[in-house]
């Protein structure tokens, strides 16, 4: 269960995240061919679209003039887990969950690669700034375990979703968990009438996941996507944000 990410191109490949293609990425892509983004969409579990976002305004939680850090916290149907605001001390939890080649695997061709603490600190400063994107940690017993997102796409008002979660915490429901807090808050703030991700052929898990939240497929033929100099292929689902999340 993972999504896509987009790095800054400024920052190269140790600083960001790659578009996600479900099962894996927060969050995504869209297009038929994968090229760079500018604005990094960290999720983890389904390839997200790539064009250049408008911004989500009062979505993203805003920096309080007291902590300077931007406070946003989401509830999940497991107590033990919660989506917060990236924070600086989140770096090595970051690190250490997001550099692993079966995370990397279902991810956008940019995220990086071995992971390294300065793409961490890239990442957690992106998403504590961006007004094109809301990108939350999913936090599990109080330690940043993975990300979920969403970005605006360029076709108002659908919004590209993505997600990861570290190995070590597959199995335990939290990506749906988190999918599920995600989506309705999404829904409450009514800021996109739809949400859309991609899924790279063979990532299962993903699916089931996508199934859970109310997501279908889009059409019967599949997109063509490169990574890592191979061609891929990534099937779209999506979902209206008109009804709440599926239970």
């Amino acid at each position: 269960m993972w999504s896509a990410t987009a790095v800054p191109q400024q920052l190269g490949r140790s600083c960001g995240h790659g578009d996600t293609i479900w099962g894996a990425s927060c969050i995504g892509k869209g297009a038929g061919v994968a090229v760079k983004t500018q604005t990094p969409v960290a999720c983890g579990g389904a390839l997200g679209a790539v064009c250049r976002a408008p911004r989500l305004g009062s979505l993203v939680a805003r920096t309080s003039e007291n902590s300077g850090v931007s406070s946003m916290h989401l509830a999940t149907e497991n107590p033990r887990c919660e989506l917060r605001t990236w924070q600086p001390s989140d770096r090595y939890s970051l690190c250490a969950q997001a550099n692993n080649p079966r995370i990397w695997r279902w991810l956008a061709e940019d995220f990086p690669k071995p992971y390294t603490l300065a793409a961490a600190d890239a990442w957690i400063a992106h998403a504590q700034d961006s007004e094109s994107a809301l990108q939350l940690a999913v936090v599990f017993g109080g330690a940043a375990i993975g990300n979920i997102g969403v970005r605006a796409t360029g076709d108002a008002p659908r919004g590209h979703i993505g997600y990861w979660i570290g190995e070590a915490f597959w199995g335990l429901g939290l990506a749906t968990a988190a999918g599920r807090a995600f989506v309705e808050h999404l829904r409450a703030e009514a800021r996109f009438d739809c949400l859309e991700t991609l899924v790279y052929a063979g990532n299962t898990a993903s699916e089931r996941v996508l199934d859970k939240l109310g997501f279908i497929a889009e059409g019967p033929c599949p997109q063509v996507l490169y990574k890592d100099g191979r061609r891929l292929e990534a099937r779209r689902f999506s979902r209206s944000l008109r009804v709440p999340a599926a239970r």
